[in-house]
């Protein structure tokens, strides 16, 4: 698991060169996911096609991760930072490019196996010029 947050951690300072900072960018392991990860995403700089956005990350995400990575994630979540999901976590957590561990927790009533949290913060996440 190490390994993986380690290799989320290069594609987010990627990115931020590119973007902008991310609201949240996190990894969770719901109950019913059978040892899968969630990658849970919330920028400001997202665009208003989802589809876009969404392949821009995944394309960021095959350029650095390897198969044995891939496959520890089921699916990536894209929530704008205005979601009461991302509120809730960003107003008790602050990390950025880091990794709060969090085991059997529940957030905004979503229990969670574990949580990490790489950066949660309230930043504006404004486009890179």
């Amino acid at each position: 698991m190490n390994k993986l947050v380690e290799k989320l951690k290069i594609i987010e300072d990627r990115i931020i060169k590119e973007q902008g900072e991310f609201v949240l960018l996190a990894l969770f392991l719901r109950e019913d996911a059978q040892d899968k990860w969630d990658l849970i995403v919330s920028a400001n700089w997202f665009e208003e096609d989802t589809k876009k956005t969404l392949d821009y990350l995944v394309d960021k995400l095959n350029g650095v991760l390897e198969q044995d990575d891939k496959i520890q994630i089921s699916r990536v979540v894209m929530l704008k930072p205005s979601d009461p999901f991302v509120k809730s976590i960003n107003s008790v957590i602050k990390a950025k490019h880091g990794a709060a561990h969090f085991v059997n927790c529940r957030f905004n009533n979503l229990y969670v196996k574990e949580a990490i949290i790489i950066t949660s913060t309230s930043s504006n996440g404004q486009r890179a010029s």
